[in-house]
């Protein structure tokens, strides 16, 4: 067995700090195991008592025997480094440490964190905490957690396991998730993660065949790469994984050279990555549990927008609105569902999704059972949703209660919902009961299932989307020494790659200039180049539209007063002449390399609109053509691409390449860092590249 494994199911525990007072930790968790009836060998360590609540305890850790599955270290920060010592010696296979005041504090709290953790990885201990709660092993009713559990006598069937970086949050979600009848196997707080975190109780959780759904609550993933290898182990088994990651926020991990760097917050590119690899991410702990509902109601997530039932015209229109904004498609039914909800309806009610019974459900509850039944076999949705008014008590749950044996006999190959507008209302328990029994989900307002069912489908259609062919790389960049490589050099490594720039020439001097200008043909642009220049706009290092030979000359002197001005450290290589391109829509496109979760895309409005409006999106770097015009259609400038006030349509599929070619480069070219075009410019047919950036990283 692995550490994790004696961790988490073990013969022989030792709590070490045992205290009779009854609020304290250790008498807490003596509790919790004496609750709930769990069998091992039980040790007390105390440093001035023989005995604790009738047990006996030995003086120090020295005194326990060898091989111990699971040692409990309810101690000061000052008393663990030598506890951990101690457990080495003895053999320990795993240590809890719950004790706060570690590199969540201070200096010394962090270097005493490094150092436990040295101890531990040393000895092949597996160490949970610091600044932890422990663990709950519901299936096994095992709890080593101060929180105070009784023995449940009626426990809701266990689907979920909950790993969390906080010590609240699964506690409030598995009370939320017993109340729909759906219970929790295993809640393990891994607080500071000195050594183990989330990633590494992953796939022991993807394993346990009685776990349904996996549940996270993470700040931060220490070790990307593993919990990226966890989440495709739980693709290949058909385990849902559901994520919340507070801090969406556009401050990037470390100030970027590029404008795509500072544009892309962590927490974007993240996202991005997490879910391109299968995992869903939502926003706040009411989508934590509203969707890990779901996920277990439906073992097959809907790959296609809802069926929408309702007695409500007004809820017809939100329940519309509220879809488009969290982009949930509603399909229409198909001609045969239309056909068999016409035969069971009154002839004035309109068959449409929404489909609205009208005050008619009023008088013949049993609608709702019919319009169930007629929508089992719909192709065009993928589950359906019943959101009457609830209303007067006695009325609503009759409402309600009609629903449920059509539920119960459609579940198995269709996904269910009952959402009732209810909001704050009281409600009995035989409105639970009876979805619960149903195998319904059960959402007391109309918008809150619609927006888990966003996620969810979401979720499902890329689940169902087919694997692409694996990518063919292009030739790597011929990169040579670390950092901004010179807007010339960067050009002519992308021109031979394929990318298109405007007819442009390297000069040295003030002659060469004028010559170039004159064989290119006025207006030209005038740039200087230097590695010291990422941002020329800024230094003034740049002309445009320069006309004849008198304004290239006034600019040539201008530039260079500039730039020693602005940046007097800069080394100037030359300049860089070019054609003046003629307008087009302006776009920021750029591929980086995230040193933790590896590389992404990113695109959006270009130029000043860049920072103004921020509007840009996050593509996986190995993301096809097809996937990268889906992506864009995200943009809030979308309408731009589309054409707008009679101009023609932009050549999102040029767009669309050139992105997939960056991806390509950087995933070719392990010593590049970032790459960006800014602007390129897309035009009706084909894109040009204006600027181009590429930094190189530092080889160790």
């Amino acid at each position: 067995m692995t550490g994790i494994e004696r961790m988490l199911r073990p013969r022989s525990i030792a709590i070490v700090g045992i205290s009779p007072q009854p609020m304290s930790p250790g008498a807490a968790i003596l509790g919790n195991i004496e609750r709930l009836g769990y069998v091992a060998d039980v040790h007390l360590v105390s440093r001035n008592r023989t005995e604790v609540i009738g047990r006996p305890c030995v003086p120090t850790i020295d005194d326990l025997p060898l091989d111990l599955d699971l040692a409990l270290l309810l101690l000061p920060r000052a008393g663990v480094v030598d506890a951990m010592h101690a457990c080495v010696r003895r053999k320990v296979a795993a240590v809890i440490v719950y004790a706060s005041g570690f590199a969540e504090l201070d200096e010394l709290g962090r270097a005493t964190q490094t150092e436990i953790a040295e101890i531990a990885r040393a000895a092949g201990i597996a160490l949970l905490g610091p600044n932890c709660l422990g663990f709950v092993n519901y299936l096994d009713r095992l709890a080593v957690s101060f929180s105070p559990s009784q023995p449940e006598s009626d426990p809701p069937p266990a689907k979920v396991a909950f790993i969390s970086q906080s010590g609240g949050t699964p506690t409030v979600t598995r009370f939320s998730l017993a109340a729909k009848n759906i219970g929790v196997t295993y809640q393990i707080s891994t607080g500071n993660e000195a050594l183990l975190g989330v990633e590494d109780f992953l796939v022991p959780m993807i394993d346990d065949e009685r776990n349904a759904v996996i549940a996270l609550f993470c700040e931060q993933i220490r070790n990307p790469q593993r919990f990226l290898a966890g989440a495709a182990h739980a693709r290949e088994r058909g385990k849902p994984i559901v994520m919340l990651q507070p801090g969406a926020s556009e401050a990037a991990r470390a100030s970027a050279l590029s404008h795509t760097g500072s544009l892309v917050g962590d927490h974007a590119l993240i996202r991005t990555i997490l879910e391109d690899a299968g995992v869903l991410v939502v926003g706040n702990i009411e989508e934590l549990i509203d969707v890990t509902e779901l996920l277990v109601r439906f073992p097959l997530a809907p790959t296609r927008g809802p069926a929408l039932i309702t007695d409500s015209g007004a809820l017809k229109g939100v329940e519309l609105d509220f879809c488009e904004s969290v982009g949930l498609p509603v399909p229409q039914f198909s001609a045969a569902t239309v056909a068999a909800i016409r035969a069971v309806v009154p002839d004035f009610v309109a068959v449409e999704n929404p489909l609205d019974l009208t005050a008619q459900a009023l008088v013949d509850p049993q609608l709702y059972a019919k319009a169930i039944a007629a929508l089992a076999n719909d192709e065009n949705t993928g589950c359906t949703m019943v959101s009457p008014i609830y209303g007067q008590p006695k009325l609503g749950i009759e409402k309600l209660r009609s629903t449920w044996p059509a539920f119960a006999a459609t579940q198995a190959n269709r996904p269910g919902i009952l959402a009732p507008m209810v909001y704050d209302l009281q409600m009995p328990d035989e409105a639970f009961r009876g979805a619960a029994d149903a195998g319904v989900a059960f959402f007391r307002s109309p918008e809150r299932a619609l927006r888990a069912l966003a996620h969810v489908t979401r979720y499902g259609a890329r689940r169902a989307r087919p694997q692409s062919p694996p990518r063919r790389l292009p030739a790597p960049l011929p990169v040579a020494g670390a950092g901004i490589v010179p807007e010339y050099r960067a050009k002519a490594m992308l021109a031979a790659a394929g990318l298109t720039f405007p007819p442009g020439t390297f000069v040295a001097d003030r002659a060469a200039a004028q010559r170039a200008a004159a064989e290119i043909g006025f207006p030209v642009v005038l740039k200087l180049q230097s590695a010291g220049l990422a941002h020329k706009t800024d230094a003034g290092a740049l002309a445009l539209g320069l006309a004849d030979a008198a304004a290239l000359d006034a600019a040539w002197t201008r530039l260079h007063e500039n730039v020693a001005a602005s940046a007097p450290n800069a080394v100037i290589d030359g300049a860089l002449i070019e054609a003046m391109a003629k307008p087009g829509v302006e776009f920021i496109v750029g591929a980086r390399r995230d040193p933790f979760w590896g590389t992404t895309l990113v695109a959006g409005l270009g130029g000043i609109w860049a920072e103004a409006l921020r509007d840009t999106v996050v593509i996986p770097a190995a993301a096809d053509e097809s996937a990268i015009v889906a992506a864009l259609q995200h943009l809030k400038a979308a309408p731009v691409l589309a054409g707008m006030r009679g101009a023609p349509p932009l050549d999102v599929h040029a767009l669309a390449k050139v992105l997939a070619l960056l991806g390509g480069l950087i995933d070719a070219t392990p010593a590049i860092a970032e790459i960006e075009l800014n602007p390129l410019t897309v035009y009706p047919s084909g894109v040009v590249a204006l600027d181009a950036l590429i930094v190189v990283k530092e080889l160790a």
